[in-house]
């Protein structure tokens, strides 16, 4: 009773490694991975339905559904590229005001605020979360290997 017990045991342990091997490797049928990424595209995490866009091409190359959610991805990534540079644009503003205006002249008598350093920070946060849409746009515009 223990051994047939065990055997079950190990044989599912064994298929679910198997499964989650051919998964990865991109053996499984291609709506798996337009699933899987369709399901990350809802979470919000772009890199990881990008992974799986490239899986779902990687043997079968473009179908329907494919160039669908292919759409789907640049859109998002071109809506959260144009939100990022807006968000540049306002810290731009208050980081680099106009000559005649009373915040150039308060910034320069003020070089080490606080505030203009939490800016530059969100600043070049901004511009690395822009670079990481760039290439996943570009994984995502590469052909399939």
């Amino acid at each position: 009773m223990f051994s047939v017990w065990m055997t079950r045991i190990a044989i599912g342990v064994a298929a679910k490694k198997l499964v989650d091997r051919l998964r990865k490797s991109g053996w499984m049928p291609q709506n798996t991975y337009v699933y899987a990424s369709l399901q990350a595209h809802r979470k919000g995490d772009l890199a990881e339905a990008v992974r799986q866009y490239r899986l779902a091409i990687k043997r079968k190359g473009l179908t329907e559904n494919t160039e669908l959610l292919c759409e789907i991805l640049t859109g998002t990534i071109d809506m959260r590229k144009e939100e990022i540079e807006g968000k540049l644009e306002e810290i731009n503003r208050k980081l680099y005001p106009p000559f005649f205006s009373k915040a150039f002249w308060r910034k320069l008598f003020r070089r080490s605020d606080r505030k203009y350093q939490e800016l530059r920070l969100s600043k070049e946060k901004c511009l690395k979360e822009l670079k990481e849409l760039e290439e996943l746009k570009d994984l995502l515009d590469a052909p399939p290997e």
